[in-house]
């Protein structure tokens, strides 16, 4: 996108002037400054994007394909749920293998975590066959898991957003 190298290059001038106003902020994290604080790790917040590529003149025209992508509508917040910290990752181990894997959830699964129906490690263990007498090697299909601690990577901020569309852009109804 056209847009994206000129966002990169205001971003990049926006915190070097901020680390030359305030050297100490990018050692020490924030600093205090005139009763101001200043993070060493700036927060954006995108205000008057440019771009058709990004527009959309209505909610009604959100598509799926939409999802995961960066898009720009006017509309009206009608419900602001409560900021809400939901753990997005967890690491589980196999409790026959000892085999550790990450999962995700998703929100439209009330971020649930869908565990698989059996190891995926491919680890293979062997065993004594008692009816050929000898060892036999297998694979490990263990379906019990044991979710791990988590950490504080794994979690992230939620928060449900209403919006309505401006009365300008619906169109008459029948």
């Amino acid at each position: 996108l056209a847009t994206w190298p000129r966002l990169t290059e205001f971003l990049r001038r926006a915190a070097t002037c901020a680390s030359m106003k305030f050297p100490a902020a990018s050692h020490a994290g924030t600093v205090a400054h005139a009763s101001a604080s200043v993070m060493a790790v700036p927060r954006v917040r995108l205000a008057h994007v440019p771009g058709a590529e990004f527009a959309r003149t209505s909610v009604a025209q959100l598509r799926v394909v939409d999802r995961g992508r960066f898009v720009k509508f006017l509309g009206t917040v009608t419900r602001a749920g409560t900021v809400k910290v939901v753990q997005e990752w967890r690491e589980f181990r196999c409790d026959a293998c000892g085999n550790r894997f990450r999962l995700r959830a998703s929100p439209e699964s009330a971020y649930e975590f869908d565990l698989p129906t059996e190891c995926a490690s491919g680890e293979k263990r062997t065993a004594w066959d008692p009816k050929v007498k000898r060892p036999k090697t297998m694979k490990c299909h263990s379906k019990a898991f044991q979710p791990l601690p988590p950490g504080e990577d794994c979690m992230a901020d939620f928060q449900e957003v209403r919006v309505q569309d401006q009365m300008q852009a619906l169109t008459a109804g029948v």
